[in-house]
Formats: structure tokens, C-alpha cells, sequence
């Protein structure tokens, strides 16, 4: 692929000197909307926030030069970076009232173009800007003026800045950056359990994208010599910026660049050939044809589509050697040459908790029911969250030891996982006190808490679809390992300690549930924490694969992991819990050891029944 694409730059360079001018022409448009998507494309396709509002960062840019170049006869060259700024201060303030107060889908949609529209309101009306009339710049042929009599110059120009937005994205991708974006967008709670703060980097995705974008604006407005406010702010050219990364494939690299190459050339046939009967603004509509074909037929865009194809072809032909190789192990079966014995390939964690002994309360517990002589690691007082007329956690004191493995039962409703989502942040409670080894960590966001050791998984399984099983491991090695190269070699350990090595290159969308039970795990034990919290691990497992779960979690918590246990199925909690708290309509009804539990008439009456009671141990 490297050679691939040198190639491709060596011969886009020489192009210019056999192409005619108007050739020359078409390919400035496709290198500069190629610019201008991939711009785009690092707050749109790489954190999916879709800002539909775009092209206003293209007419602050391009006014901004336009004026320090009239107005005080600052080259255009230096202008170019102060429009960009300003593109940029005004992308971190829209940033800022989206993401701070959770904009998210068609409301972060609106708040953009309302923002291009005001742009294109306010400058129609400042007579200094050119009114609704516009801007125009005298042609001198001056370079220093960013004003070339040869429009190979221009191609060059062009061509350099969509390389230099790739190499931008391209240098995002490789980095945490990138991998948390991915992340932001493919889940962004799940993201935030991970350590992720999604603020700050939607925020950093904003500022890069309009500061490119605001770069663009000055090209805009030295390769045209006029500035019109209907043009700059208006939709259809933010239109054109956003189709070219969604035709192509938003979030990847490669992708604005081929939707450009096969929009642009669209565009002018349709201006071309649709357009000489009076229909004005026809490429819309060869747009509008394209987009439906891609959403029906291509929803990721063209380029993962050619990627998975040429990925295909890779396989068949490692499959074709693979065959090969099977055949000779085969003829040395036949032959009586002996098989070398199979090493046992589980791994080291499951093969040790096969045959771990059953979990005892710590010894720093002076009792089931009475706290440690240390601080304990998780501890809540008169903690209460209330949803309109329901009271979904009453008054909740816990105690979690560290080291201590404890178990949180209660039947449907009863305030079970809301109470996980006060302890990890995702909710803030109405009152009451949440301490994480001493400190108090109410009113910290989920990416805070995470940083000081607690994780957690979902009730209902929330991987990142679109990464590998890999991939979503590594965003939370990443919480401990900024650097990549040890983010992805402690996301490998762990693959392999939950059992999935075998599949750490297959996409989360492709597993099975008791593989997206183990991801999750897996995902969460990467962020290194001191208390892990889980929530229904063995919901919709059979018997055998909720039995290699509960060795797996025996493991987990041998390795000095304490955990904070929900779950329905009750020889699970029994065999695994060292204490058992009981809530029942948010409130703490019992609370003692399994065996205490199971005998407990409040429980037995609110949760367990009275045909629980003979299976239940001693």
C-alpha cells in the first residue's frame, strides 16, 4: 500500500505537464473539496459529530485573509494561519455549547448551521465585508499575494494542502487521539467507563477540523477573487464538504480523498450536461441519487467497501497456502510420522482458575458484616437517587473492603444498576456520600472515576462495534498506557486472558454473546483497576459457559482485583460472593454472608422465594 501510494503522488505531480487546462482545473477542485472533507472528516467521520454547518469556517477563513490583505496588505500567505485561528476560536465556541451541554445527532446538526446562517446573515449586512454584494480581490499575479498566472500553481497548492489534512488525520489515527475518538463514536458512555474524557476530545476533533477548514477559506478566496456570503455560508457548499468523506467512508482515511475523485468529475458532467436547460444546481441532484445508492447499497462508503474486497483476496490466497500446508501434515499422518503433543492453549488465568480454591472473606474483615480495620476501598452513606415519584436508591450504606468480592442481589427495579451508575459517575445522586479508597468522588464524571481505578461493565452489552476485538481492548489499555506500543501489547495480554486471542482480529458486530460478555471484561480489566464493577456478566449464558465465567472471575479476583458483583443467577452469586447486600425498591433489606442470605426470611419474601431455600447452602 505504501508503494502503492507513492506511486500514485509521483505520477499526481507530474500530471500538470501533460494535462490541459482544464484538466488542470477539475483536478484543483478535486484536491481542494478533497481538502475540505478530510478536513471534515476528523470531527465528522473519525468522532462522528456531525456538523452539517461547515463551510462557515471556509468563509471566516477566507474573509479574514481577504481583509488583512485589502485593508492593511498582509500577504495572503500569513493571513491564511490568523483566518485559520479565528476559525478556530469560533469552532472550540461552538464545540463548546454542543458537547458541554449534550448536543448530540440532529440538535448538534441544527446548532451548526444555525451557525453558518448567522455567519451568512451578519456578513450580508456589514457594508465594510461587501454587504450582500460580496468581496472581490484585484488580481495582481503576485505570489506574495497567493495570486499565481499559471494555474499549475495552483495545482500544486491545492494538492498540497489535501496532503497535508491526510497526513494530519493520518498522524490522529496512529495515536490515542484517534483510537478514543473511534471510541467516542462508535459509544460514547461505554467510552467514558474507559477512562475516555469525550469532552475535551470532541472538543480537540473540533478545533483541528475548522482550523484545516479556515485554511481552505483563503485558497477559496485567492483562487476565485470573490467572496459572496449566499456561497460561502450557505448549505450547499457545506453540502459538498460533508458528502465527499460519507460517499467515500467517513472515519477513514483514504475515503474523502476517492469521494472526491468520484464526486467532483459527477458534479461538473451534471453542471455540464443537466444544467444547459436552466436547471440550476442539478449536481445536487446527481448527489442526491449517489447518496441514496450509497445508503442502500453502501452504507459505509466506497473505500471500506474496496478495502474489505482487496482483503478478501489476500485471504483466498493465505487460505489457498494454508491448504497447501494441511495436505503435507496430512501425507505425514499417513506416512505414521507421530503428531507432536498439543500444549493446552487456554489461557494462563482460566487454566489457574479451573482449579482455584473457592473465595474466603479477607482476613482484614474483623467479620462478614463489619468493616476492615483499614480504610475500606468503596464506601457509600445514605446514598439516595429518585427519579420523579420513584425512589430508585433509598438511603443505600455500603461497605466494600479491598480485596473483598461482594455481591449486590435484588429482584427487577430494585435499584441494582442505578446504583452502579452513581458509583461510576453516570449519574449524580440526590444525596449522600460516595467515597473510592478515602477520597469522595461525587459529582466526577465517569472518565474521572475510571483514572482512579474503578471500572465497570454494562447490563446490556455496549462494545464498539466497528473495532476489533483488539481495538476495543487497547481504548482502555490506553488509560494507563499512552503509548501506543504498550497500549496495544497490554490490550494483547488481556485478549488472551479472557480467552479471545483466537479472535482479536474480528470485528465486536461479529461475536457471540458470551464473547461480547468476555470483550466487555476484558475491555474493562485493561483500565488496570483496583474495584471492578459487574453488572449481569452471566445474563443469557448456559450453564457451561457461565461456569468457565465464574472461573474466570475467581481468577480476576485472586489477582487482587476486588469486585462489585450483580447478578440474577444465585448459584452464581453463592458460589462467588464472600458478603451479599440485598436491595429491594432501593432499599438495603439484609445484608451477611451466602449462607446468611439464603436464609433470610425479608429476602426469601421480597427475592428468593420459599423453593430457593432447600438448594440453598448451609
Amino acid at each position: 500500500m505504501r508503494w502503492a501510494l507513492l506511486a500514485a503522488l509521483a505520477v499526481l505531480l507530474a500530471l500538470p505537464t501533460v494535462l490541459s487546462s482544464y484538466a488542470v482545473t477539475l483536478f484543483i477542485l478535486i484536491f481542494f473539496y478533497g481538502f475540505l472533507g478530510q478536513a471534515w472528516n476528523v470531527v465528522g467521520g473519525y468522532a462522528g459529530q456531525l456538523s452539517v454547518g461547515h463551510a462557515a469556517f471556509v468563509g471566516v477563513g477566507g474573509y479574514t485573509a481577504a481583509m488583512l490583505s485589502i485593508e492593511l496588505g498582509l500577504t495572503p500567505w500569513l493571513g491564511m494561519l490568523v483566518g485559520a485561528a479565528l476559525s478556530a476560536v469560533l469552532g472550540a465556541v461552538i464545540g463548546y455549547l454542543g458537547f458541554r451541554f449534550g448536543l448530540r445527532g440532529f440538535y448538534f446538526v441544527l446548532l451548526t448551521v444555525a451557525f453558518a446562517e448567522v455567519c451568512r446573515i451578519a456578513v450580508s449586512n456589514i457594508d465594510a465585508l461587501g454587504g450582500a454584494l460580496g468581496l472581490y480581490i484585484t488580481f495582481t499575479g503576485n505570489p506574495r499575494q497567493l495570486q499565481f498566472r499559471d494555474g499549475r500553481a495552483y495545482y500544486y497548492l491545492a494538492l498540497a494542502l489535501l496532503l497535508l489534512a491526510t497526513a494530519t488525520a493520518w498522524a490522529i489515527e496512529r495515536r490515542r487521539f484517534g483510537v478514543y475518538l473511534a471510541a467516542i463514536r462508535e459509544d460514547e458512555g461505554a467510552a467514558e467507563a474507559l477512562g475516555v474524557n469525550a469532552f475535551a476530545y470532541k472538543m480537540r476533533a473540533m478545533v483541528v477540523s475548522s482550523f484545516l477548514t479556515g485554511l481552505g477559506g483563503t485558497f477559496y478566496a485567492f483562487y476565485l477573487f470573490s467572496l459572496q456570503p449566499n456561497t460561502l455560508f450557505g448549505i450547499p457548499l457545506s453540502v459538498e464538504i460533508v458528502i465527499r468523506p460519507i460517499i467515500g467512508g467517513a472515519g477513514t482515511l483514504l475515503g474523502p480523498i476517492l469521494g472526491s475523485f468520484i464526486l467532483t468529475p459527477l458534479a461538473e458532467l451534471s453542471r455540464l450536461y443537466l444544467g444547459q436547460g436552466g436547471l440550476h444546481g442539478a449536481h445536487l441532484i446527481a448527489y442526491g441519487v449517489l447518496l441514496i445508492g450509497v445508503v442502500l447499497f453502501l452504507p459505509e462508503g466506497a473505500y471500506p467497501r474496496l478495502r474489505r474486497a482487496l482483503t478478501r483476496r489476500d485471504q483466498s490466497g493465505l487460505a489457498a497456502h494454508t491448504s497447501t500446508h494441511a495436505t503435507s501434515t496430512d501425507a505425514d499422518r499417513s506416512s505414521g510420522r507421530a503428531e507432536p503433543a498439543r500444549a493446552d492453549i487456554r489461557p494462563r488465568s482460566i487454566r489457574a482458575g479451573l482449579t482455584a480454591p473457592a473465595t474466603t472473606i479477607p482476613a482484614g474483615l474483623k467479620s462478614p458484616l463489619t468493616p476492615a480495620t483499614t480504610p475500606p476501598l468503596l464506601e457509600t452513606r445514605g446514598l439516595s437517587r429518585r427519579f420523579g415519584g420513584v425512589q430508585a436508591v433509598a438511603d443505600l450504606d455500603l461497605v466494600l473492603a479491598r480485596g473483598e468480592m461482594l455481591g449486590l442481589i435484588g429482584p427487577n427495579g430494585a435499584g441494582k444498576t442505578t446504583a452502579f451508575n452513581l458509583l461510576s459517575g453516570f449519574l449524580a445522586p440526590d444525596a449522600g456520600e460516595i467515597r473510592l479508597d478515602g477520597r469522595s468522588i461525587v459529582g466526577m464524571p465517569p472518565h474521572a472515576i475510571s483514572r482512579l481505578g474503578l471500572a465497570r461493565t454494562f447490563q446490556i452489552v455496549r462494545p464498539f462495534p466497528r473495532m476489533t476485538v483488539l481495538e476495543n481492548v487497547r481504548v482502555g489499555a490506553l488509560a494507563r498506557h499512552p503509548r501506543a506500543a504498550e497500549a496495544l501489547e497490554r490490550a494483547r495480554g488481556v485478549v488472551e486472558r479472557v480467552g479471545l486471542g483466537a479472535r482479536e482480529r474480528v470485528p465486536a458486530s461479529a461475536l457471540t454473546l458470551p464473547e461480547r460478555k468476555r470483550l466487555e471484561l476484558a475491555r474493562a480489566l485493561a483500565t488496570e483497576p483496583a474495584l471492578l464493577l459487574l453488572d449481569e456478566v452471566m445474563a443469557g449464558l448456559n450453564p457451561t459457559e457461565i461456569e468457565t465465567l465464574i472461573q474466570l472471575i475467581r481468577a480476576i479476583h485472586a489477582s487482587g482485583v476486588s469486585i462489585l458483583l450483580i447478578e440474577h443467577n444465585m448459584r452464581a452469586v453463592m458460589a462467588l460472593s464472600q458478603r451479599i447486600v440485598v436491595l429491594s425498591f432501593g432499599e438495603k433489606i439484609a445484608e451477611g454472608t451466602p449462607a446468611h442470605i439464603a436464609h433470610h426470611p425479608k429476602v426469601i419474601e421480597a427475592y428468593l422465594g420459599d423453593e430457593y431455600v432447600d438448594a440453598a447452602p448451609a
